[in-house]
């Protein structure tokens, strides 16, 4: 598969997609980014992923793992990553990765990219129950 068949998979299914600097196809999803790839040397390996930023202290980090790994089985297929952690917080990368053609992908697509977006929700909320955070200001 290309990443112009697989950019094509998700115009049709109605994502507004582009293709960003480093050649992934970023769209949006429930108002947040999302991004999906195919790797040029294994066209029929393709991964949806969304990163989430979380905005918390150290003592958040246990509960944010095991959110994260609560995430991974309830959701079976998507994978939490612990990107970045620094004084923003914490960087977390959601992952579904698959192999599959175009007949699948046109299927499964708004399938996988609707469980990211509902891990991302599920992770943000665990964290934010568990400690509450300040309102953000400016």
């Amino acid at each position: 598969m290309t990443t112009a068949q697989l950019q094509q998979i998700l115009l049709d299914q109605g994502y507004t997609a582009r293709i960003d600097d480093d050649g992934d196809i970023l769209f949006e999803a429930r108002n947040r980014p999302a991004y999906v790839t195919v790797l040029e040397q294994d066209p029929a390996f393709v991964i949806f992923f969304l990163d989430v930023q979380i905005r918390a202290d150290e003592g958040s980090k246990a509960v944010l793992l095991q959110g994260c790994n609560f995430i991974q089985c309830v959701l079976k297929g998507v994978k939490c990553l612990l990107l970045r952690q620094d004084e923003e917080g914490y960087l977390i990368r959601m992952a579904i990765e698959c192999f599959a053609d175009a007949a699948l992908l046109s299927r499964c697509a708004t399938r996988s990219i609707n469980s990211l977006c509902e891990a991302a929700t599920m992770l943000v909320d665990a964290v934010e129950r568990a400690a509450p955070l300040p309102a953000h200001t400016d």
